[in-house]
């Protein structure tokens, strides 16, 4: 199979890399993750992001294992250690306490995101930001054209179905039966996380364009973000850049982060046409744009399916996060709850206020040293991250990964900045 010999491709070019160039091995791994076909053996389908971490693990320890110490002050990504034991007591204790399974599959997916993040703090040493452009740039626009390519072209559903299907991924198989895309998928199987990956993308770059930082092709990153999010006809996105700009006006309006950039003024009249010609191809491709667009004038209702506690996808979960708040029940679902579509649904449910506690107090103590120097890239990270919360379980996920070893490794910076002005000043 075609996706077969593209995954072992990109297998073997992460493979040399790694041995090459350690950090720039690293960076391969992120991109290949979230672009690559999966491995497909009979009826069995693994990730690139599976497949591939235990070499990459190996690689690491072999070549530098001081990437994982542990014990240094100020290291805000020993909290999410601390989550990820939390999660295993919580799941422990289900299964004694409701007979649960121990699922092994969860504490291996936590391990590998905490362990990312350890790995990206170490490239991020040199340059936070070329690093996750270096990450970003590649994914945005191979899924700007997978995208395209999807909506456009009928005939693609059984290319990309056998890409980038998993019975854990249901939409694709729909998809099949449908006969063409109605809405972009890119490369991670659902509209769901293409549009999350749209919100984190804008987010990032157009941070960098108000704090004035040079990267190549700008302009064009940042026009593309919004293109993916229209295309995924994602609430998210719809709902979210807008969020982020209004959100942006009045942080600058109240000091609490520094627009270094004019041209920042020049942005819509770049991005209105250009949203206005993709919703005009989307409506004349059928799509439901329309109907999405909706939710700018009505943004809380975008909320009904997942939070509403009678009829909402979530209502049957309620009632276990609330006879368990403290602690959770850990990473195996009772009964027939569902907890898949929003992260602070899964945290409180699989850790309790507990987990919630611990792993946002990491991003907040990160986010409060990173005002300090007015990081506006660092404070966006944190908001995204909770803005696509609200759609999607992206707490420890690798779409996520760049985005939190990105806002520690600038609030560390501020650290060894405060330590040498306070060196100096003793001096």
């Amino acid at each position: 199979m075609l996706g077969n010999v593209v995954f072992f491709i990109l297998f073997i070019i992460l493979a040399i890399e790694l041995f090459k160039n350690l950090k720039k091995g690293i960076i391969k791994y992120i991109v290949f993750a979230l672009v690559s076909p999966h491995l497909n053996i009979g009826d069995f389908q693994i990730s690139f992001e599976i497949f591939s971490f235990f070499l990459v693990l190996v690689v690491v320890l072999i070549k530098d294992s001081s990437v994982f110490l542990i014990y240094r002050k100020y290291l805000y990504r020993q909290h999410l250690m601390i989550y990820f034991i939390v999660f295993i007591l919580a799941s422990l204790l289900a299964v004694i306490r409701f007979g649960s399974e121990i699922p092994w599959i969860s504490f291996i997916a936590i391990f590998r995101v905490v362990c990312l993040i350890y790995m990206l703090q170490y490239v991020m040493k040199d340059s936070p930001e070329e690093t996750i452009d270096q990450i970003i740039s590649p994914i945005l626009f191979i899924n700007l054209a997978v995208s395209i390519i999807q909506i456009t072209v009928p005939a693609s559903t059984r290319l990309f179905y056998e890409f980038y299907y998993k019975t854990s991924l249901t939409p694709l198989e729909a998809v099949l039966k449908l006969g063409y895309f109605d809405r972009g998928y890119g490369t991670f199987g659902t509209p769901v996380l293409l549009g999350v990956f749209s919100l984190l993308s804008f987010a990032v770059y157009f941070g960098f364009f108000v704090e004035r930082k040079n990267f190549k092709r700008k302009y064009l990153k940042l026009i593309s973000s919004i293109i993916i999010g229209l295309l995924a006809l994602s609430k998210t996105a719809i709902i979210g850049i807008p969020s982020i700009l209004v959100l942006c006006c009045i942080l600058s309006f109240l000091g609490v982060i520094k627009v270094k950039n004019r041209k920042v003024l020049l942005l819509p009249l770049i991005v209105i046409p250009i949203f206005g010609i993709t919703v005009r191809l989307l409506e004349r491709q059928g799509t439901a744009i329309t109907w999405y667009l909706s939710f700018l004038r009505n943004p809380f209702k975008a909320f009904e399916t997942r939070y509403d506690t009678t009829s909402g996808i979530l209502a049957n979960t309620y009632s276990t996060i609330t006879s368990n708040w403290m602690l959770g029940v850990g990473g195996t679902p009772l009964a027939n709850d569902f907890i898949g579509d929003s992260m602070y649904t899964g945290i409180i449910y699989s850790t309790g206020v507990l987990g919630l506690f611990i792993y946002f107090s990491a991003l907040i103590i990160s986010t409060i040293k990173n005002l300090k120097f007015r990081n506006a890239t660092a404070l966006l990270c944190f908001v995204v991250i909770c803005l696509t919360g609200f759609g999607a379980p992206i707490q420890l996920h690798i779409i996520s990964v760049p985005l939190l070893a990105y806002m520690f490794s600038k609030s560390e910076e501020v650290i060894n900045k405060e330590h040498k002005l306070g060196t100096n000043n003793k001096l």
